[in-house]
């Protein structure tokens, strides 16, 4: 891909993040570094942003993710059943089965 057009795909997805108010950062089952650091890095931004951020990853994590920055943002899951959000970014999972089908039309999360 060249320069020209990566910046346009990015400058598209931040158009996309400044147009909604809330959102949810999802990873997939028992997730691993780079599932975290993916979810955590888009967060912060996000959260640099302005924007309402619950970062969720159904299962097991280790403790040590704990210490990354940014790490206030992983959400337990009472607080992500709860969270209405306006967009979904998905990372570190090529199909939603690998998030357990968690996001539900409407805004809401099914957990």
């Amino acid at each position: 891909m060249s320069a020209r057009v990566y910046e346009a795909e990015f400058r598209r997805v931040l158009e996309l993040f400044e147009r909604n108010r809330s959102v949810l950062v999802i990873g997939h089952v028992d997730p691993d570094g780079d599932c975290i650091g993916s979810m955590l890095a888009i967060g912060l931004l996000l959260e640099g942003m302005g924007k309402e951020v619950r970062c969720y990853a159904p299962g097991e994590r280790s403790e040590l993710f704990d210490r990354m920055p940014g790490s206030g943002l992983l959400a337990p899951v009472e607080l992500v059943r709860g969270f209405e959000y306006d967009l979904v970014v998905a990372v570190d999972a090529p199909t939603t089965g690998r998030t357990e089908n968690v996001v539900r039309p409407g805004g809401r999360v099914d957990v």
